[in-house]
């Protein structure tokens, strides 16, 4: 499942999951190698380093990962 892709609503980040782990693809903090989360929260607390670093992660990404069960 795709929670957000690069370029789609202006949003520099790719974010999906296969159902075990998150994953933010070529993620430009982690040196364009994959960061991988196994929970929503752990993502989420990721994508806040992004928009602290000037990243544009949209709010709709976030809301997503929200309404996940943990």
């Amino acid at each position: 499942m795709s929670y957000v892709r690069k370029g789609l609503n202006g949003s520099d980040v790719y974010v999906w999951s296969d159902g075990i782990c998150y994953v933010c693809q070529e993620c430009d903090i982690n040196g364009a190698m994959n960061y991988v989360a196994y929970t929503p929260s752990e993502m989420i607390e990721h994508l806040m380093e992004h928009r602290s670093n000037g990243y544009n992660v949209p709010d709709s990404a976030i809301e997503k990962l929200k309404n996940e069960k943990i």
